[in-house]
């Protein structure tokens, strides 16, 4: 009888692991995986330069293009999104317009789920 409490003991969830889950929210997110992949091929294209100038161009300029993509959709989900006050919004908006790739990456890192943003 003993063994089977413990069992199910073990089937829950640590404390640790739920605090792990609610950091790693913003990991799912398909635009910040989307930025990482463009930052990652842009600073990869930029470091083949010096190797093979013509792929490294490739590279670089494919990594740019996906920024690009990437600040677009960040200003289009500072704009769509719902549960900012006005004031939040505007502050988004400036720091996503005038830091193109990062100030997106910084959104969507700070803005892990509805009702809680850190301004």
């Amino acid at each position: 009888m003993c063994h089977g409490i413990k069992f199910v003991a073990y089937l829950l969830p640590s404390p640790g692991l739920l605090t792990k889950r609610m950091h790693m929210l913003n990991l799912r997110k398909p635009a910040l995986i989307f930025a990482v992949i463009g930052l990652v091929l842009f600073f990869l294209g930029l470091y083949m330069l010096t190797m093979d100038p013509k792929n490294g161009y490739v590279i670089m300029y494919i990594g740019l293009g996906i920024g690009v993509i990437y600040w677009i959709w960040s200003v289009i989900d500072v704009l769509a999104t719902s549960d900012l006050k006005p004031f939040q919004k505007k502050f988004w908006l400036i720091i996503v317009l005038i830091i193109p790739a990062f100030g997106g990456l910084i959104y969507h890192v700070m803005h892990q789920r509805r009702k809680k943003i850190v301004t």
